[in-house]
This record gives structure tokens, C-alpha cells and sequence, in this order.
């Protein structure tokens, strides 16, 4: 019996789920604007790999539901609705956002998928209306931003407390004690309380960056303390973990998840404050501070999803082996999208963060291209330690889950404890196949799996799921079974 992995792709159900939104649709007769197939005698940044001109008759079906999509949300008066201009407007719109989707996709298979189009559509309108928006926002010199940049001095009360004998003992009750104890006690509060701690005294204002262990700051904050703090974060070269996530995407302090229904995600912004707070944390970590960091998160930071945007800026930082303790590198809800992929992988091919056990990838509009590089980056051995993989809330189909099949049967990640693939659009055919891999233990180790809220019924995945691991495991018993008298008679052979 062969043992390699099935991966031939039926084509998308026909059981008419594809069409289970209620939304006004455009009727085919009324479409004036067919596909753009000029495209293929232009000169593009990217080569076309696997389009052609063939492909016409399939994307038609595509541009009529990104125009149906178009017409759903034209509610806010962009267009007047029912005129001949208003569906003029958005039939040329839903052939620009077609051609777009075509040129990016990495394969006919996720370019056609209806299911995922909406989502598909949202990520490209969120990274088009982003770039316009940041092109506008960096007027400004990057003079007056190194101006603005400089630290303040610090802050010291005039107050002059009593010539008496608890003058000396108030100075040394913090942090002058048995360091040992200083580290255990301190662990026990918050960063932010500790640096609160600075203004009690000059001792305390010296010693108390020392103990500073976990910092959670929203983006605000932040910016702040990168900006006329700075001085005062270098010293903390005892954190460990560090945390700043975005007060308008509703993240609860306190609270770790690794299902994609917990996760915001950050669509559009309106300013460059974030971007400016991912480069002055990569200026920061660059200074090689802190090497004992062990967990970074960045929750509903950033959206650029170009080269040199927040991405690059930070990855191409971790790259240089800034925090060669990582272990928990968290990016949910940045909606970075496949590029952001491309650098993590670049990060992980560096092998600076050997130790990574936690990767969190949740809401990032990530498709095939982007899975496709990260499982080719896994397959070279560069994350044997990963434990945890949240790849929830993206884009990802069956011809999709199929590179992350050949990096778990590579057994690359044998440490391997969770795998989120819920919110996504894997049919009942990716579950099946998710199912018989695992069945292969190429990952022994694991034991949850989330794959909730796909293109197929909760109920019906568990069994699909639960049924492959089931069947590939009883064949593997039956072929050892076979392959257990054979070696007998051979050991019998070999005594006599």
C-alpha cells in the first residue's frame, strides 16, 4: 500500500452553501465590464505563475460575486444605488479588486473559492485603503520625529522629607534589601507599578528598572515610553515579558487565548501613531538589552502589509538575533497578511530563536502563499521546539492545509501540543485529509485541535476528523501485524 499523502483537491462543493448569504445579488445580463485579461501583455512586479488566458470562463463567476459584495455594502451612499452610474462604479470596482485577487493568489484553487472570497476581498480593500492613508499621514520629516524622540530628564520631586532617623530607613526599604529576596517579591508586581515605584526616591529611581519583569502597555502608553521614556526602558534588562496591544480593538488585560474568536483584528487606521511605536520598539530592542525576553506580543498593532512597513521594520530587527531567549513571538490581529509571513519565515530560517514554543498568527489575513512559506521555513528544522501553531481567523483553504500536512508527516515538529485552524475554509475533504496525517504521528505529541467554525459543520468535522485519525492508525497496526512473521521467520532463519 502506498504511504504517501493524498493530496489531490476535489473541486468546491455543489450542495449551494457557496451561495447561503442573503445579499443583493447583480444579474448576469446586466453585466457590462468582463474580467481583465489585458493583463497578461503588461509588465507586472511579479510574474504570472500559474494564470492564463484560458482562465476567462472561471472568472467570471468571481467578479459576479465581488460586484454582489460591492452592492451589498454600498448602503453609506458612495454611489447612488440603482442608477446606471452607481452600477457602472461597481462593476468597474469589482474588475480592479478581481484582477487583483487573480494576480496574488497562489493557486486557481484559492483564487476560486467562493467561500473565502469575502474575506479575501476585505484583506485587499484594508491593505489599499491603509497604503493611501499612510502615504497621506508621513508628511512629516523624519527630523522632527528624531527631534520629538529625545528623552526628557527625568522627573524629581521637590519635596524634602524630615531630618529623622526613618529619613535613611524609607530609602532602603524597597529595593536595598538581599537581591534574591528583591526578585522574588517584585515578580509578584506589575511592571508598571514597579517604575511607579521611581518617585519614592533617588535609590528607588536607580534600582527599581532592575526588577521590572512583565510590562503590558497599550499603544498609547507606549508611545509615550518609547518616546520620553526610553532612557528609563533601557535599563529593564531583566523583562521578560512584554505586551502592547491597542485599546480600540477591546483587548482584555490579563487575558491569553489561542481560539480566533478572542482575537480582534484591526482593520483600518486613521493615523501613523502604531507605526511609529513598531519602530521605536525595534530601535529600542536593537540596543541588545534585553536578552532575557522570553514572550513578545504585539495584538492589533499594525496593518501594513508592504515592504518597509511595520512588518519589515520589526522582523527584519528580530532577525539581527535581538532576543535569542524568545519563546512566545505573538502577532494576532495585525492583519499583515501574506508578506508578514514571508519575514517571519525569514526569521525562522535565521534560526536567532531557537527556543520558540508559542506562534500566534491568529486574524492575519494569511493565505496559501503565506502557509506555503512558513511550512517550507518548518520543514528545514528550524522550530523543533514549537508546541503551539494559532493559525485561526485567515484565509486558508484545502489547497492551503496541504503544506501544512507535508511539514507535520516531515516530523519537524514533534514537540507540537496545539494546532488552531478554526474560522477558516477547510471543507470536509481538508478535514479528512488533516485527520489522516495527524493519523501518521507525525506530530505524537499532540492533542488539541481546534478546526471549529470551517466550511463544514462542527459536528460533522469531528467525526471526519476522529474517522481519518482512526483508519490510519488501524492501517499502520494491520501493516506491522503483516510485516511482525516475516521478521520472525527471518530471526528463525538466521539461528539456524
Amino acid at each position: 500500500m502506498n504511504d504517501q499523502p493524498n493530496y489531490y483537491l476535489h473541486g468546491a462543493p455543489a450542495d449551494g452553501r457557496i451561495g447561503r448569504a442573503t445579499m443583493p445579488q447583480i444579474q448576469p445580463a446586466a453585466r457590462r465590464v468582463q474580467p481583465n485579461n489585458a493583463l497578461f501583455r503588461a509588465t507586472l512586479p511579479r510574474p504570472l505563475t500559474w494564470q492564463q488566458p484560458t482562465d476567462l470562463p472561471g472568472r467570471v463567476p468571481v467578479m459576479d460575486k465581488i460586484a454582489s459584495l460591492l452592492a451589498a455594502t454600498n448602503g453609506a451612499g458612495i454611489v447612488a444605488p440603482g442608477t446606471p452610474q452607481g452600477e457602472n462604479a461597481v462593476w468597474i470596482l469589482a474588475r480592479k479588486l478581481e484582477t487583483y485577487l487573480y494576480i496574488q493568489s497562489a493557486t486557481f484553487l484559492e483564487y476560486a473559492n467562493l467561500q473565502s472570497l469575502p474575506r479575501r476581498v476585505q484583506a485587499l480593500t484594508t491593505a489599499i485603503v491603509n497604503r493611501g492613508i499612510r502615504k497621506r499621514g508621513r508628511s512629516e520629516s523624519r527630523e522632527a520625529e528624531l527631534e520629538e524622540s529625545k528623552p526628557m530628564r527625568p522627573f524629581t520631586a521637590t519635596f524634602v522629607p524630615p531630618s529623622t532617623h526613618h529619613q535613611m530607613a524609607s530609602s532602603c526599604l524597597l529595593f536595598d534589601g538581599h537581591e534574591d529576596i528583591n526578585k522574588i517579591i517584585w515578580r509578584f508586581v506589575g511592571g508598571k507599578d514597579t517604575l511607579r515605584c521611581r518617585g519614592v526616591c533617588r535609590s528607588a529611581a536607580v534600582q527599581a528598572p532592575k526588577y521590572v519583569y512583565s510590562l503590558h502597555l497599550s499603544c498609547n502608553a507606549s508611545r509615550l515610553a518609547l518616546l520620553y521614556g526610553r532612557h528609563v526602558l533601557e535599563k529593564c534588562t531583566a523583562l521578560e515579558e512584554l505586551e502592547i496591544y491597542s485599546l480600540a480593538a477591546g483587548v482584555t488585560f490579563g487575558r491569553r487565548s489561542m481560539f480566533a474568536k478572542n482575537c480582534p483584528q484591526r482593520f483600518v487606521v486613521t493615523h501613523d501613531d502604531h507605526e511609529q511605536i513598531v519602530s521605536l520598539l525595534a530601535t529600542l530592542l536593537s540596543t541588545r538589552q534585553f536578552a532575557s525576553l522570553s514572550r513578545l506580543s504585539l495584538v492589533c498593532l499594525f496593518t501594513n502589509e508592504q515592504a518597509n512597513g511595520e512588518a519589515d521594520v520589526l522582523l527584519n530587527c528580530l532577525t539581527t538575533g535581538v532576543l535569542p531567549r524568545l519563546k512566545e513571538l505573538c502577532l494576532p490581529g495585525n492583519s499583515f497578511g501574506d508578506y508578514g509571513v514571508f519575514k517571519l519565515a525569514e526569521l525562522l530560517t535565521s534560526r536567532v530563536c531557537p527556543n520558540l514554543t508559542h506562534l500566534d498568527l491568529r486574524r492575519n489575513f494569511i493565505g496559501e502563499r503565506g502557509v506555503h512559506q512558513l511550512c517550507a521555513a518548518i520543514e528545514t528544522g528550524c522550530a523543533g521546539r514549537l508546541m503551539e501553531l494559532c493559525l485561526g481567523g485567515n484565509t486558508l483553504t484545502d489547497s492551503s492545509i496541504v503544506h501544512l500536512l507535508r511539514a507535520i508527516e516531515s516530523r519537524k515538529m514533534r514537540e507540537l501540543r496545539f494546532l488552531g485552524l478554526e474560522m477558516n475554509y477547510l471543507t470536509g475533504h481538508g478535514i479528512q485529509l488533516l485527520g489522516t496525517s495527524i493519523g501518521r504521528l507525525g506530530c505524537p505529541h499532540l492533542n488539541q485541535i481546534s478546526y471549529g467554525e470551517n466550511a463544514v459543520d462542527d459536528a460533522e468535522a469531528k467525526k471526519i476528523l476522529a474517522k481519518a485519525i482512526m483508519a490510519e492508525r488501524l492501517r499502520q497496526r494491520q501493516e506491522a501485524r503483516a510485516q511482525a512473521p516475516t521478521t520472525t521467520n527471518q530471526q528463525r532463519v538466521y539461528a539456524l
